[in-house]
């Protein structure tokens, strides 16, 4: 892209330019015209970071009081956006397994029988399980 942004400053940007980067990447030329208008626009040389739900502090508490239950913590959620209008909306389920699994390694105690353990490890010899993923 940045090549053919620099191109396209100097006004030397053609056609043929737009075809064989379509064909190399096997795309249309219209998705490369479109990307190029973009970048104009916007600015943006290389896709745009796409928003990821993050295990914050509150979903942790809630995994460790429901036992890493992720579907739990799903359901309960709504009912906390109900009462709080601050809160972040409510995402799918599956995005807030990926992003459990994603965030939170699988030898991390982070959903101990005590809200007060969050933080702690796994006691010595002991792995903790997650119950969401086997």
């Amino acid at each position: 892209m940045a090549r053919l942004m620099d191109l396209d400053s100097q006004g030397e940007l053609t056609t043929a330019h737009v075809r064989l980067v379509a064909s190399s990447l096997g795309v249309t030329m219209r998705a490369v015209w479109y990307w190029i208008a973009t970048a104009r626009k916007e600015g943006w040389l290389s896709p745009r970071p796409r928003a990821r739900l993050t295990v914050t502090p509150e979903i942790r508490r809630l995994l460790a009081f429901w036992g890493g239950n992720v579907s739990a913590v799903h359901r309960e959620l709504p009912a906390r956006a109900a009462d709080d209008p601050d809160t972040e909306p409510v995402l799918s389920l599956s995005a807030l397994h990926r992003a459990v699994v994603r965030e939170l390694p699988p030898n991390v105690a982070v959903w101990p029988t005590s809200p007060s353990r969050i933080e702690a490890p796994p006691p010595p010899g002991r792995r903790w399980r997650r119950s969401c993923c086997r």
